[in-house]
């Protein structure tokens, strides 16, 4: 009695799957770093904190320069964040949220340092500007 030949199993052909990730959204809060005026001798430089989520949001910013000296920082007509400095490097903690849709200047003044930051972040995201 002869069997008919064995015959192996048979593969469907693949499809090609788009991928499943989810598209990255932008940060809530991002920032965009300008110098509002530039004097001899130092400068007033800004780091504009842009909300685009739904809910209000607190933020952190930081920037770091080579040398100089930080004089001030402030945030206009609202109660002011924390200051903290270690080696050129600057970290304001928002004293009030940013509203939702809204923005907030946060303005430095420094004196002897370039007035293009190593590094300017907005919730550990980079700024724009330069």
């Amino acid at each position: 009695m002869s069997r008919p030949p064995a015959v192996g199993p048979t593969v469907a052909p693949t499809s090609a799957r788009p991928s499943t990730r989810a598209p990255q959204r932008p940060p809530a809060v991002s920032g965009r770093y300008r110098v509002v005026q530039s004097f001899d001798g130092g400068f007033i430089g800004e780091v504009l904190i842009v909300n685009a989520s739904g809910a209000d949001h607190g933020w952190t910013v930081r920037f770091d320069f080579t040398g100089g000296r930080l004089v001030t920082a402030w945030v206009e007509g609202v109660p002011q964040g924390t200051l903290r400095q270690s080696d050129g490097s600057f970290t304001y903690v928002s004293g009030v949220d940013v509203p939702a849709g809204g923005s907030v200047p946060l303005r430095f003044h420094l004196e002897r340092a370039s007035t293009t930051p190593r590094g300017c972040t907005v919730d550990g995201v980079r700024c724009g500007g330069f």
